[in-house]
């Protein structure tokens, strides 16, 4: 009788993570910490008690703990941004985020300072890459309570990938050899 096989789902608990800010009226990105993900709880309460920052098994959660917002600096930069770098699944190093799914609070707007044409907040305020999130959030009000929610999905490295698909076809070749 063979075994059955479990299969875990993808969890980022255990793991730990960098936090960088990049504020717009510098342009420097400036590292913040590293936190270890834990589930549950929250890992990270901004130095001005403005937000806390609650990562579990495949869920980043930013929550207002006041009214805030991020200024809009007319300087040429980027607007200000959180980056939390180095993502992994504990165990699965061969997985990367593939897509994320954005859910926040339709009352985050545009902060007074911010150009007439400043857009609404959005899922396109959202990135990522491989092991990176990016949440930008200059020039933006941020209500007490207000939330954005970025839910990942995690799939296998292009590398990962590219040596299962080789190594199948070198099976089917080695077999195919063997019939004739």
């Amino acid at each position: 009788m063979m075994g059955s096989a479990t299969f875990a789902a993808p969890s980022m608990v255990g793991d730990y993570v960098d936090l960088y800010h990049f504020p717009q009226y510098t342009g420097v990105e400036n590292y913040s910490t590293t936190v270890e993900v834990v589930d549950p709880g929250v890992e990270y309460i901004t130095d001005l008690s403005l937000y806390t920052l609650d990562l579990s098994e495949t869920t980043i959660q930013l929550t207002s703990l006041s009214d805030w917002y991020s200024p809009y600096f007319n300087t040429g930069n980027d607007p200000s941004k959180l980056i939390i770098r180095d993502i992994d699944i504990p165990g699965y190093s061969d997985l990367s985020i593939g897509s994320i799914a954005v859910d926040f609070s339709r009352d985050i707007t545009p902060e007074d300072d911010a150009p007439m044409d400043w857009p609404e907040f959005s899922a396109d305020n959202i990135s990522f890459s491989g092991h990176e999130v990016t949440i930008s959030y200059g020039g933006y009000s941020f209500p007490e309570d207000s939330y954005v929610t970025i839910d990942l999905t995690f799939v296998p490295e292009p590398g990962t990938v590219t040596l299962l698909l080789a190594g199948c076809l070198g099976a089917a070749g080695f077999w195919r050899y063997r019939r004739s």
